[in-house]
């Protein structure tokens, strides 16, 4: 009898030793699981404003359950202008500032002016719309001719600026008059093509 006693009683030890590290490791998992997929829980979701530095951290799924965000700033994260409509439409009353990719360089969306790099081009143009702010735009450096006549009529409020080369005369897009007297200036259907680059 006694012997059934300790021998019960030793199987209750053993059982509660064997329970105890698998609780304590349930207990660990639970914790290492709510911080890798950074639970609800963890976050505040009454934030106004939120800065976000790396691209890889913005879901848009994520970012929709902040429902007083007024304020996204991601200038500093590398985003693409697919991106930032995704994030515009899913978020329509959030204020979003970003960095606009054109060309080799990045160019706050909040800038009132702006000067293009020499590499810009026509589909480079159409990422000037992201500019709510825009005023002016120098494109001195540019020699997409046609693509930057086409954008200075449909941004009308925006004062472009470019220049054209017409044999050894520099003509901008905001001169009134241009004097060639003396000038040789090459065929004129060369003459005509330059011309028809400036507005």
């Amino acid at each position: 009898m006694m012997n059934i006693a300790c021998s019960s009683a030793q199987t209750k030890r053993a059982t509660k030793k064997s329970i105890l590290p698998r609780v304590l490791l349930l207990a660990a998992l639970c914790v290492l699981t709510l911080a890798f997929t950074g639970c609800d829980l963890l976050k505040d979701r009454s934030a106004t404003e939120l800065v976000i530095s790396d691209a890889a951290e913005i879901e848009v799924e994520d970012l929709v359950k902040y429902e007083s965000l007024a304020l996204l700033d991601i200038r500093g994260a590398e985003v693409s202008p697919e991106l930032f409509v995704q994030l515009q439409t899913a978020m329509p009353n959030c204020r979003i500032l970003w960095s606009v990719p054109i060309g080799s360089q990045r160019f706050d969306n909040q800038l009132t002016e702006l000067t293009l790099p020499a590499e810009t081009d026509a589909a480079m143009l159409e990422l000037l719309t992201y500019f709510p702010n825009l005023s002016r735009v120098d494109a001195r450096a540019c020699s997409c001719y046609d693509a930057l006549v086409s954008k200075s009529i449909e941004l009308s409020t925006v004062s472009f600026v470019w220049q054209v080369q017409i044999a050894d005369v520099t003509a901008q897009s905001t001169d009134a008059s241009l004097d060639l007297s003396g000038k040789t200036v090459g065929g004129g259907e060369a003459l005509m093509t330059a011309l028809a680059h400036l507005p």
